[in-house]
């Protein structure tokens, strides 16, 4: 009973954050999924951060990228990932 209430509490969570998503509101979408990655840290949760901290904290973007792709591969978009690296690898060349 316990796991199948964490469980749907992850998921409303997460649906919350796509809701403040679609309505561009970032900031309350990081805070929501903060939230369920301190009760929860599924990799959903932690590839949502993710893809949300690429453009405000990479480095913490990077660091939860690697946890997802260890945990769960199948759900990372190496695409988005290898651009997040490369444009970090170009910043610290200048």
């Amino acid at each position: 009973m316990r796991k199948s209430a964490g469980l749907a509490m992850t998921d409303a969570h997460i649906a919350l954050a796509d809701k403040y998503v679609s309505e561009n509101n970032i900031d309350k979408a990081i805070e929501i999924l903060e939230t369920a990655k301190a009760y929860d840290p599924t990799p959903i949760v932690l590839y949502k951060l993710a893809l949300l901290y690429i453009d405000t904290k990479p480095e913490e973007a990077v660091d939860l990228f690697e946890n997802v792709s260890r945990t769960n591969p199948a759900i990372v978009n190496f695409n988005i990932y290898k651009r997040l690296l490369f444009s970090l690898k170009m910043q610290f060349a200048y």
